[in-house]
């Protein structure tokens, strides 16, 4: 049934002044969310990396607040200019009102998207396992829970599930075969006798194979989406249990997932194709998912070989070590050591031999200050204050430490105090010392823990390629060209 133009043209005008009012309503949560994130959140806390003192930040949920209305404020008026343009409305005001709420919603949805991505490196990089588990859920996990759902919700009512119409397609008498009684009575009956009725073009809009085909749509929609916040919440999870030891494994798994969710988004877009193809033209929520998963395959394939090369490359580079070590010593507070203000000291060395330790003595009296081991990775580091008390003198700090092939490194610094305690920088030529580069032989666990999980990453991307190209290959068998 078709609408008058001025009820169309009414209703036009009212979904353009609700995306308008929904831009201006998320532009105030927006600044509600930075005032608000400022309230709780002094300039203590804004630095805090402990999990004691660090509190969530509900900014988040403004910025989502915000996106949601911007979003859902524009799906809805695009719901209804489509349903106009079902119905047959006549007002030329529908049409342009209809681009603008998509292209609103095209820009929510990426927001949206682009904020999941910011809050997993944010994340993953930020040093976030410092927070403590409640507030790691309430900045992290949930947020991408919540911009994933307005995603997805946003593409599939706005793009998939959306009001269609148009007249239902009918035969013309050219294409329908001729009933008994018409061949008895023409004169023309033995042609008509052997003509054969044309079928439709297009299905029906609510017939089974149209809405097994939507459905087909809506998974090659839905299912990346799905698998890469999932992938991004599973891999912080991971994160923040093991830390940076697993990083490179953490890619693997986490590109593993999203890959494996694009190839079956893919495998379901062609099939929607291949489920349309008696039309002459597939709907363009096929299209729509094909052409987004081959988008996120390129990113995917393009992200896993750039880690790959990189990652490949650092494992070379771990097979070489370039052992060093550093002493230091200076005033911790300004009082120069008149006030009884201490002496810091401080200790580091990189490339070290594993199970050994960095050890600092002070001399001459070769008094032991501290020791630490050194860390899986060859690195270790370790501070201490010396007293304000000591007596009058030249001091030396010292530390010691062993290379991967046993051999010793030494780094020291003197100072000094003078009749009245005040501190005396000295000599510190030997404050940082090296030794030659070493190249380790290859070992099976060099190829387990570094090695590996670079040619993983490889494999995937080229894995992601294939499948997916093969799965466009048969929708392309599946739908004929039309000339």
């Amino acid at each position: 049934m078709e609408i008058s133009q001025r009820a169309s043209r009414s209703i036009a005008r009212r979904s353009l002044l609700l995306v308008l009012g929904a831009a201006v309503v998320a532009w105030l949560l927006f600044v509600a969310g930075v005032y608000v994130d400022m309230l709780p959140r002094g300039a203590a806390d804004a630095y805090a990396t402990d999990a004691e003192s660090r509190s969530p930040e509900f900014s988040r949920y403004f910025m989502f607040a915000a996106v949601a209305v911007l979003g859902l404020g524009s799906l809805i008026a695009l719901r209804r200019t489509s349903g106009l343009r079902a119905r047959g409305a006549q007002s030329a005001l529908v049409r342009p009102v209809q681009l603008f709420a998509g292209g609103t919603l095209i820009v929510a949805a990426s927001i949206s998207a682009s904020i999941c991505m910011v809050l997993f490196f944010d994340g993953f990089l930020g040093g976030s396992g410092a927070a403590s588990p409640l507030t790691q859920t309430v900045d992290l996990y949930v947020p991408i829970v919540l911009h994933t759902a307005l995603v997805v919700t946003l593409v599939l009512a706005g793009f998939v599930f959306v009001p269609r119409g148009g007249p239902v397609p009918t035969a013309t008498p050219a294409t329908v075969a001729p009933s008994a009684q018409e061949l008895a009575q023409s004169p023309h009956s033995e042609a008509l006798q052997h003509s054969t009725p044309v079928q439709h073009s297009t299905p029906l809009p609510h017939s089974p194979e149209s809405l097994q085909a939507q459905r087909s749509a809506a998974r090659g929609f839905a299912v990346p989406l799905v698998t890469a916040s999932a992938a991004l919440i599973a891999g912080l999870i991971v994160a923040d249990l093991t830390g940076s030891a697993t990083q490179v494994w953490l890619w693997t798994l986490v590109l593993a997932v999203i890959g494996g969710g694009i190839v079956a988004g893919t495998i379901s877009a062609a099939r929607a194709l291949a489920q349309q193809s008696h039309s002459q033209r597939p709907r363009g929520a096929a299209v729509g998912a094909k052409n987004l998963n081959f988008v996120l395959s390129i990113v995917l394939v393009g992200s896993a070989a750039i880690l790959a090369l990189g990652y490949g490359s650092s494992a070379v580079n771990a097979l070489t070590s370039s052992p060093w070590l550093s002493v230091g010593v200076f005033e911790s507070g300004p009082g120069n050591g008149v006030d009884g203000e201490p002496l810091t000291w401080t200790a580091s060395g990189g490339d070290l031999e594993l199970g050994t330790s960095i050890t600092v003595t002070m001399q001459p009296a070769d008094i032991e200050l501290d020791t630490v081991a050194v860390g899986r990775d060859g690195w270790g580091d370790i501070s201490g204050t010396l007293p304000a008390e000591d007596e009058p003198g030249d001091y030396v700090i010292e530390a010691h430490a062993l290379t991967e092939d046993g051999r010793e490194l030494k780094a020291s610094a003197s100072f000094g105090r003078n009749a009245d305690g005040v501190f005396m920088s000295g000599e510190s030529a030997d404050a940082y010392v090296t030794a030659p580069a070493l190249v380790s032989p290859i070992s099976a666990h060099w190829v387990f823990s570094d090695l590996l999980p670079a040619g993983l990453l490889l494999l995937i991307a080229a894995a992601v390629t294939g499948l997916s190209i093969t799965a466009r290959a048969r929708e392309r068998q599946a739908v004929p060209s039309v000339s």
